[in-house]
C-alpha cells in the first residue's frame, strides 16, 4: 500500500528530525504526528483503513520504543545519490537513512512496512547494493569537503598507496606468501592494520631465510 508506507515514511521522518536536535518525543506525540500525515486516500473501505492505522501505530510503538533506548547517530536524512555508469548512464536515488557508526562506517536505514527481508535475500537486493555504492561515494565526498577533513585524506591515501607499493617491493625481495592479507587489511580496515600484519608476515619470512638462525645465534652471543 503506497499510501500507508507514505504516511509512515513521514512519520518518522518527523520524529527522527526532532532526534536529532536531542529532543525524545514521547509516543502521545509520535502518535499525533502520525495522525497529521494519515491520509485516507487509497484505502478500499474503512475496515482496511482501519486496520492499516492499528498496525501503522503498533509499528511505530516498537521503534519508538528502540530509538528511544539506542538514539542512533543520524548523519543524513533523505540523501540524494547519483551514480555515474557507462554510456552517460547516471541512476538516481535516495536513503532515506544514514547513520553513523563510529571512524568511517555508516549504516543504511531503508524504511519498509512489510515483512523483513532475511540475510540472504537482502545481500541480493539490487537496491542495497545501490545504496552501498553510493554509501562509499558520499564519504569520500565528505571526507574532502573541506580543508581540514581534505589534508587528512590525502594523508590516509598516500600512506595507503605508499605502503601497498613496498608490499608489493618488499614481498617480492623476500618471496613472501599471503601477500594478499594484509593488501585486504588496507583496502577493507585501513593502513592502522595492513602494516603491522605485514611487518609480522615480513619477519617471518626474515626468519626462513637461509643463514638467518646463524645470524640470530650470532646476535645473540
Amino acid at each position: 500500500m503506497l499510501s500507508f508506507g507514505s504516511i509512515m515514511h513521514g512519520t518518522i521522518k518527523r520524529f527522527l528530525a526532532e532526534l536529532r536536535k536531542g529532543k525524545k518525543l514521547p509516543f502521545e506525540d509520535v502518535q499525533r504526528l502520525f495522525e497529521m500525515e494519515w491520509r485516507s486516500a487509497g484505502f478500499e473501505d474503512e475496515y482496511q483503513e482501519a486496520e492499516y492505522k492499528r498496525d501503522g501505530i503498533e509499528q511505530l510503538r516498537a521503534f519508538h520504543a528502540a530509538m528511544i533506548e539506542a538514539p542512533p547517530e543520524v548523519r543524513e536524512q533523505e540523501k540524494s545519490f547519483e551514480l555515474p555508469l557507462e554510456n552517460n548512464v547516471i541512476i538516481t536515488g535516495r536513503m532515506d537513512q544514514v547513520n553513523s557508526l563510529g571512524r568511517n562506517d555508516v549504516e543504511i536505514v531503508d524504511y519498509k512496512t512489510g515483512k523483513p527481508k532475511k540475510d540472504a535475500d537482502a545481500k541480493k537486493a539490487l537496491q542495497l547494493s545501490l545504496y552501498a555504492l553510493a554509501a562509499n561515494g558520499l564519504l569520500i565526498r565528505q571526507l574532502f569537503a573541506n580543508r581540514i577533513g581534505g589534508f587528512f585524506g590525502l594523508d590516509v591515501l598516500v600512506s595507503a598507496v605508499v605502503l601497498l607499493r613496498f608490499i608489493r617491493v618488499e614481498g617480492k625481495r623476500l618471496a613472501m606468501s599471503l601477500l594478499w592479507l594484509p593488501i585486504i587489511g588496507v583496502f577493507t580496515i585501513g593502513v592502522s592494520f595492513g602494516l603491522p600484519l605485514f611487518l609480522y608476515l615480513r619477519e617471518r619470512a626474515l626468519e626462513g631465510l637461509p643463514g638467518a638462525v646463524e645470524a640470530a645465534r650470532v646476535a645473540k652471543a
